[in-house]
């Protein structure tokens, strides 16, 4: 079971009923969460609750939430790693906002990234979710502008190499209402790689999600999921398996790529 402890700070007018719940992720980040943690809370828009979910770190992730005295964060405990996608998931049935956003425990946001997307929504009711471009802060090299695509309402693929038309959507930059998620289902956590990005697929299948074409999210390059191979792998079968076959006329080039990576994993037929 998860252990919720919440830190006493801040106006209580703030904690009693926030607009935006934030869910933060983190597995044996301490070395960097904080900086996470602080863009999220020194956004421009102030009426939010931060929900940080250790994953069962092992390093001195609770000292480093125990030291943040703002009342609106709030630290759930797992006792042992469950992956991400379970993680996000328990931070949003922990959540009590109208809007959901997600962070990544390693990326930093711009202190006007909530405001903007706030706005968004609220002038366009129509809109379920909302997301931004990334700033890429690579190890060594220049930093660079990862451009989200505009995703289509009632579409799968694209043109691109990649074959799915969400990637390149962070889910550290998209903010999603609430009703939408408890509609449309949450993150797959039998996926350890791309589960942000299937469940993306799903959303705008039946939902417009808007693209803000900035970057108003700093995305470090760091180890993590990413790096797992066999968690990526599997993601791109099952990705397969239950979307991508059905791309061969809409983008036979990438279709025909992940075909073959498909069949080399020695997956069964999908048809």
């Amino acid at each position: 079971m998860p252990v919720a402890v919440s830190n006493p700070a801040v106006a209580d007018a703030e904690v009693m009923s926030p607009h935006v719940s934030v869910v933060l992720p983190t597995f044996n980040r301490g070395d960097m969460l904080l900086r996470s943690v602080t863009s999220v809370l020194k956004q421009t828009y102030p009426n939010l609750e931060l929900i940080v979910v250790d994953d069962g770190s092992t390093d001195h992730t609770a000292a480093v939430i125990g030291d943040v005295k703002d009342a609106r964060l709030k630290y759930v405990r797992l006792a042992r790693n469950r992956g991400q996608a379970a993680a996000r998931n328990i931070g949003i049935a922990e959540s009590r906002g109208l809007l959901i956003a997600f962070q990544d425990s390693d990326d930093t946001w711009q202190s006007d990234k909530l405001e903007q997307q706030v706005n968004v929504l609220a002038a366009n009711p129509d809109v379920a979710g909302v997301y931004c471009d990334l700033f890429r802060i690579q190890r060594t090299g220049k930093p660079f502008v990862i451009q989200a695509p505009d995703l289509v309402r009632g579409a799968l693929f694209d043109r691109r190499r990649s074959l799915y038309q969400s990637y390149a959507v962070g889910i550290q930059s998209c903010v999603f209402r609430r009703e939408v998620l408890e509609q449309r289902g949450r993150f797959r956590e039998d996926m350890r790689c791309f589960e942000d990005l299937e469940l993306l697929l799903r959303l705008a299948k039946r939902h417009y999600l808007r693209r803000i074409a900035s970057p108003l999210v700093n995305y470090y390059e760091t180890e993590g999921v990413s790096w797992d191979t066999k968690a990526l792998f599997d993601a791109r079968v099952l990705l397969f398996r239950q979307y991508g076959y059905r791309a061969a006329f809409v983008n036979r080039e990438a279709w025909l790529k992940e075909l073959k990576f498909y069949l080399l994993r020695k997956a069964p037929a999908p048809w």
